[in-house]
């Protein structure tokens, strides 16, 4: 897979593409964006795929606020 990392003003842009896959993950301070295309033959995949990408970002995310001691930057006021 080929990867590009490059640091914007107000964000990290990664792109990456493959056979068959291209997108990209824009992260700022406080949120990203994903945005993946699919070529022919992973479209008919797309529903487990994107069950995959949701399941893992979900991992990750409660991963966070548990090293964070359970408190996210909406809950400090």
């Amino acid at each position: 897979m080929d990867c590009c990392v490059q640091a914007e003003e107000d964000c990290e842009r990664v792109s990456f593409e493959r056979s068959g896959v291209q997108g990209d993950l824009v992260a700022t301070a406080d949120n990203f964006a994903l945005t993946v295309t699919l070529g022919f033959l992973l479209s008919g995949f797309s529903d487990r795929i994107r069950g995959e990408i949701e399941k893992n970002l979900d991992d990750a995310i409660a991963k966070a606020v548990a090293a964070s001691g359970g408190h996210t930057e909406e809950t400090n006021d």
